[in-house]
């Protein structure tokens, strides 16, 4: 994952005891539920407050036009641990632009419409957000890998062209 870190985002995740989500005179902060600054930006406030919550989320990587957050090993971190650390970063996860969340929604029903075609039938559609919880069974399948890697680059080479929009 792409080394992002900033000083701008330092104490993103703070609580200060006000509840104006504005940065305090000792540095402190209370999480916004608003999405600001750059997808970069957002990226790594998620992260340190992770990592200050006790989880060593891996650094995100930041493209102009998705995100991906960093690995965590989830069998080193407790299960209480990380759902407490979800829960008070919940407001600094990452959030796309309007049209470039419906964009990936859209990628991510035509990546699960691929995988059901090439032989996961029972492959499940993503949620309003654009993920999809797949099932051990099918993670664990021999064929699993290379049919992903196929898919993901069918649906990262398909763009309409101008004329489909009309």
């Amino acid at each position: 994952m792409l080394p992002l870190l900033l000083a701008a985002c330092a104490g993103a995740c703070s609580k200060s005891g006000s509840d104006d989500g504005v940065a305090t005179v000792d540095g402190t902060s209370r999480p916004s539920a608003t999405a600001t600054g750059s997808l970069q930006e957002q990226a790594i406030a998620y992260t340190r407050c992770m990592r200050e919550h006790g989880v060593p989320l891996g650094d995100p990587e930041v493209s102009a036009s998705s995100i991906r957050m960093g690995p965590v090993d989830k069998a080193a971190v407790g299960n209480d641990k990380l759902v407490a650390a979800e829960a008070a970063c919940a407001p600094l996860l990452p959030q796309l632009p309007p049209a470039e969340a419906a964009a990936k929604v859209e990628k991510s029903r035509e990546f699960s419409r691929c995988m059901r075609a090439h032989g996961f039938p029972d492959f499940p559609d993503p949620d309003a957000d654009g993920r999809a919880v797949v099932p051990d069974p099918i993670r664990q399948s021999p064929r699993y890998e290379e049919t992903k890697r196929l898919c993901d680059d069918q649906v990262r080479s398909f763009t309409p062209s101008p004329a489909a929009s009309r």
